[in-house]
């Protein structure tokens, strides 16, 4: 697990000047790469930073020394583990030149802790001081080994988790109210699509029912034309038998003779049928010109 990385190779990852000191540009990097800033807003990002780095720094020279660093790590990922931050491993420790350097500084930073850890051993008075402002303050030891590092992050994070918190329920509230809003459209283009399939038989059955109508109307009036002009034949004949000495008694006549009603009652068929047979419509006309 990353969290029980070496600190002195992660604190010379960071080290980009290689002064053995962390300014609080480098501070923050570090802070951003292991991920523990990335639930906070930007404007708060480096506002939270620089309350970490005031903590880290405990003598307030602007920088963070190794022996300073070692005491606020494991706070700040005691933090994480309170909070649900998962801690990540840094790209920095694939860049093999970048893991080389660390690696030969982890000696020089272990032997600068321990001398500095002997300069001012921590006396009892030191130890019952420190549980007095923990018990002051309701906290306990491990959050406050190096002054108050963790402090700023209870606070952000707590407030931070909150806003996440509201803001998932407000994104599953607005998943759930799009899914019935998507499956409301989904089945009204259902629907739709079933209606339209249906519409198109229906045009389909009636444009059929319109073609057979058409094609019987078709054979019907091709039937009665083939009547007509087979009584127009009939008639013609008959009409052109008649003598002239006939003719003149027809003329006395008050209706025309069955044989002209007949021929006249062909033609209005021929005519009604619309394909016109022009020669015998004439010869029907001449005969009854004759016969006036």
């Amino acid at each position: 697990m990353f969290e029980d990385a070496d600190h002195a190779v992660l604190f010379a990852l960071f080290d980009e000047n290689h002064d053995g000191k962390l300014d609080i540009e480098e501070f923050g990097q570090m802070l951003k790469e292991i991920g523990v800033t990335e639930f906070f807003t930007a404007s708060k990002v480096d506002k939270f930073i620089e309350g970490q780095f005031g903590n880290a720094d405990t003598n307030g020279d602007k920088k963070v020394v190794f022996h300073e660093f070692v005491r606020y790590f494991p706070d700040l990922l005691e933090y994480a583990k309170l909070q649900r931050i998962r801690v990540r491993r840094p790209d920095r420790y694939e860049d093999p030149e970048l893991m080389e350097y660390a690696e030969s500084q982890k000696e020089t930073l272990n032997a600068q802790r321990k001398r500095t850890r002997g300069r001012r051993p921590r006396t009892p008075e030191d130890e019952e001081e420190g549980a007095a402002d923990l018990h002051a303050e309701g906290t306990c030891p491990r959050q406050h080994q190096a002054g108050k590092p963790v402090q700023g992050l209870d606070e952000d994070g707590r407030l931070m988790l909150e806003q996440i918190a509201a803001s998932m329920v407000t994104a599953r509230e607005q998943k759930k109210l799009l899914e019935s809003q998507l499956a409301a459209v989904r089945l009204q283009e259902k629907d739709a699509a079933q209606k339209a399939l249906e519409s198109a038989a229906q045009a389909e059955r009636e444009l059929a029912d319109l073609r057979r109508s058409l094609m019987h109307a078709q054979a019907a009036r091709r039937d009665k034309q083939r009547a007509a002009e087979a009584t127009l034949q009939q008639v013609l004949l008959q009409v052109r038998a008649i003598n002239k000495k006939d003719l003149k008694e027809m003329k006395k006549m008050v209706a025309p003779p069955r044989i002209v009603q007949r021929a006249l009652e062909a033609l209005c068929i021929a005519l009604d049928c619309g394909a016109l047979n022009m020669p015998m419509i004439l010869s029907v006309m001449t005969c009854a010109t004759l016969s006036r």
